[in-house]
């Protein structure tokens, strides 16, 4: 299991990266005259991800802790109920997520617009990585512990 603090640091760089690219993005773009001058084009996709990573945090903070909250193996089930209880639990809380960053990558799909597309597919597939590397911990013979002498 990664360490929350790791997670954290990971997540945070992710809504960060997300929104310095957009920020880059959407202002060169205006620079260009991509956009009309008339419009308030380049506030609205601004404002709405960085509206987006506030709302997102708790969440990504939620799932940075559910490796640690979840202690599986000291449940009183058998191997099989347990982990597939907890392949479960990690596909609910991770499946928003997933989601979410791959709507934004959809959205956000188009001419002059691919490289904010990707920092969302790169949040979609960090957090899958995760997922997978959540469940995979589950199907350990059981909790760590030190080797024998």
């Amino acid at each position: 299991m990664l360490k929350f603090a790791v997670r954290t640091a990971l997540y945070a760089f992710t809504l960060l990266l997300i929104n310095v690219a957009t920020y880059a993005v959407v202002t060169w773009n205006q620079s260009l005259c991509v956009y009309p001058p008339e419009g308030d084009s380049i506030a609205i996709p601004i404002g709405g991800t960085v509206m987006l990573s506030v709302r997102a945090a708790p969440y990504l903070l939620v799932l940075a802790m559910l490796g640690n909250l979840v202690h599986i193996h000291s449940w009183n089930l058998s191997t099989r109920r347990r982990r597939l209880v907890g392949t479960a639990i990690f596909v609910v809380f991770y499946s928003p997520g997933i989601l979410g960053a791959l709507l934004g990558t959809t959205y956000w799909v188009g001419p002059n617009h691919y490289s904010i597309s990707a920092t969302y597919a790169l949040a979609a597939a960090a957090l899958l990585a995760f997922l997978i590397v959540d469940v995979r911990h589950l199907f350990c013979s059981g909790p760590r512990t030190e080797a024998r002498k």
